[in-house]
């Protein structure tokens, strides 16, 4: 556990070191942003994972970064840096991880969602809808593709109509159940999950 945490917090290194380079962050900040995801990192790696942690761990990922935000526009920076990248990667990051432990958990997909639509990360956004899919409603793009059945049956006494002889409404119906079959229910679930995050 200790090694890969160690590996994590080595990954910060060249973050930090331009965050005190930029002087956004003093040295005793640094230190103290070092002992604090240090603690959430650990935390991250306890078993089992509880959602309130990661929760807590990307909070404080994000109000570090709007400090960073705030202080750099005082100070009139305005060329990109490798830190203005790096906050967003690891709210992305952590949340990758806590999906891992909590697949089934529709409310932290969700929270997942609307941050990529706050931040503009479209191409994660298209990936999550799928994973989204594929983990919280068991649908593959792949295996939710209608079947071609055959049903060969023969028709009970009574029924002298050929089975080409459908009507409106059984055509409306059979549409109807096509589009149930290639997934409309969980696009309209997603659809309306996504406007009411806006």
């Amino acid at each position: 556990m200790a090694d890969a945490v160690q590996y994590v917090m080595e990954k910060m290194i060249p973050e930090l070191e331009d965050l005190q380079h930029l002087q956004i962050f003093t040295k005793d900040e640094v230190r103290q942003i070092v002992q604090k995801r240090r603690d959430f990192e650990y935390t991250m790696k306890r078993t089992p994972l509880r959602k309130v942690d990661c929760l807590r761990y990307i909070e404080y990922e994000l109000n570090l970064d709007a400090l960073r935000r705030q202080r750099k526009k005082r100070m009139g920076l305005t060329k990109l840096s490798l830190s203005d990248h790096s906050g967003m990667q690891r709210v992305h990051n952590i949340f990758d991880r806590a999906l891992m432990k909590h697949r089934g958990d529709v409310d932290l997909w969700l929270q997942h969602i609307a941050f990529c639509k706050n931040t503009g990360s479209s191409k994660l956004l298209s990936k999550l809808f799928t994973n989204t899919r594929r983990e919280v409603l068991g649908l593959d793009t792949e295996k939710t593709k209608p079947k071609e059945l055959s049903l060969d049956i023969a028709p009970v006494d009574g029924e002298d109509t050929p089975i080409d002889a459908t009507t409106d409404s059984e055509s409306a119906t059979e549409k109807s159940r096509q589009e149930i079959l290639q997934g409309a229910i969980p696009k309209i679930v997603f659809r309306n999950a996504i406007q009411g995050t806006i």
